[in-house]
């Protein structure tokens, strides 16, 4: 119908890649997607989707799904069920939780829930394999180690309402290479970061001090602290 019109083009479709975004207004999955399992890449963004599509959970052979820019207010357990899911996102939606059937997906990498209302998590530290979080924006109080992949190298916090960092974050996250914590509610940073640290924004926090320990963070590229109430600024050498 007109709906569909100029969303998918036949290339896309040979090469297993299935894009339905914005003009479509989309407010459930297109049988004829559920005719082609094959489908390894699936965009939904930016269409009137208020949870998981029914029948999602049969297309088996999916890697990238993008449900981002929709109106969900519930992620279904069928999410779990794509067990070849590498790359999930669904941010700019309504979401207060995700479901623990997210981690039956053992081979995921790359998860962005940025922008919804998100207190709680799973154990997300399950992913074994998940080297990119994309956490803005939302309302979470508190990053449990349990939570984190020990395969995280860039995380993404900004803009929710932490008031501190588990200290054991160098030794969980090992290989955290960005850290985003801009615009939370941080008074103090934990006594270790990660050695491979390269970026570190902790903007718009509570931070009465730069610990001196962050002298020590080698591959520390940028270090982005305005917005605080600091009063002095104390490093210890690399070297030291």
């Amino acid at each position: 119908g007109n709906a569909m019109r100029g969303s998918i083009t036949f290339a896309d479709i040979l090469k297993c890649t299935v894009k339905v975004t914005q003009a479509s207004h989309l407010v459930a999955l297109p049988p004829f997607i559920l005719s082609m399992p094959e489908v390894h890449t699936l965009a939904l963004c930016s269409n009137k989707l208020l949870t998981t599509p029914t029948g999602l959970g049969t297309l088996a052979n999916i890697q990238f799904l993008d449900l981002s820019d929709n109106h969900m207010k519930v992620l279904s357990d069928e999410v779990g069920e794509l067990s070849l899911l590498t790359h999930l996102s669904v941010a700019r939606n309504e979401l207060t939780e995700l479901p623990p059937s997210l981690l039956r997906i053992r081979k995921l990498e790359s998860l962005d829930f940025s922008s919804n209302k998100i207190s709680h998590l799973p154990s997300l530290g399950f992913f074994q394999l998940m080297h990119t979080m994309n956490a803005s924006s939302n309302k979470l109080a508190e990053l449990s180690l349990s939570e984190l992949s020990p395969s995280l190298t860039w995380l993404d916090a900004r803009d929710n309402k932490l008031t501190s960092l588990d200290n054991g974050l160098a030794t969980r996250c090992a290989s955290l290479s960005t850290l985003l914590l801009s615009t939370n509610k941080l008074a103090l940073l934990p006594p270790a970061l990660p050695p491979p640290l390269h970026f570190l924004d902790c903007c718009n926090n509570r931070l009465k001090e730069c610990p001196f320990h962050i002298g020590r963070l080698k591959h520390l590229a940028v270090l982005l602290l305005d917005k605080n109430p600091i009063e002095s600024l104390t490093f210890l050498r690399p070297d030291a």
